[in-house]
């Protein structure tokens, strides 16, 4: 059986992809749930700031928020970082804001620490969303969501899911073309077939969300 990779090792590569950027942004912060051991001599939260993040809304009226970050390495790529975060909600704040329950059905993740893939799968947890204005394009939000993190093993196939808390704030800009881009290169797994809201069911008014299992065709 091939070894499987510390939580704390994981902590500690995501914590290289740090930096500041523009076209939106967001703060990732998380540290590990893992109740059996702890990184002496004190608890490991590490961060990573996406210098891109975007959102829109889809034909069906789905919330859509896209993050990224990409850092090429001049040593080739078992030493770059790439990091992808998607969320899809019910629908944007008809006011100045709104508060998502947020699910396995609500948000995806995957990343790439050198030769190390990651998989993120929300389990439970809850995102505020707020915009300045009804004519405002940025969206503003917090997050915090207990997520399953699943990695690569070296010799293939995926080890044993770990459970952390994720949590962080955005400043998204609206930009549909830019966020779908982010989702095809996130390549994230399908979504459960019942989370699809259909044109005869339209989604209710509810804290909670149901995204569809891909995005839907463009709405321009």
């Amino acid at each position: 059986m091939p070894a499987r990779l510390p939580v704390a090792t994981i902590l500690a590569l995501s914590a290289l992809a740090a930096c500041c950027g523009c076209d939106g942004q967001a703060r990732v912060e998380y540290t590990s749930l893992d109740f059996a051991n702890i990184d002496p001599p004190a608890v490991r939260v590490s961060r990573y700031d996406m210098p891109h993040c975007y959102w829109w809304t889809d034909a069906r009226g789905q919330l859509w928020i896209a993050m990224e970050r990409h850092d090429a390495s001049l040593l080739g790529s078992a030493f770059s970082t790439e990091a992808r975060l998607v969320f899809v909600l019910e629908r944007a704040p008809a006011g100045r804001g709104r508060n998502y329950l947020v699910g396995k059905r609500e948000m995806r993740g995957a990343a790439t620490f050198g030769l190390v893939d990651i998989r993120y799968i929300a389990q439970q947890g809850i995102m505020g969303v707020n915009r300045d204005s009804s004519q405002s394009d940025e969206l503003r939000g917090s997050f915090r969501i207990q997520t399953s993190l699943s990695v690569s093993q070296m010799f293939g196939g995926w080890g044993k899911p770990s459970s952390v808390l994720m949590f962080g704030e955005f400043t998204a800009v609206r930009d549909e073309r830019r966020g779908r881009e982010v989702v095809e290169r996130a390549a994230l797994e399908p979504w459960e077939e019942q989370s699809r809201p259909t044109a005869t069911q339209p989604v209710a008014s509810r804290p909670s969300s149901r995204p569809a299992i891909s995005p839907a065709p463009d709405s321009r």
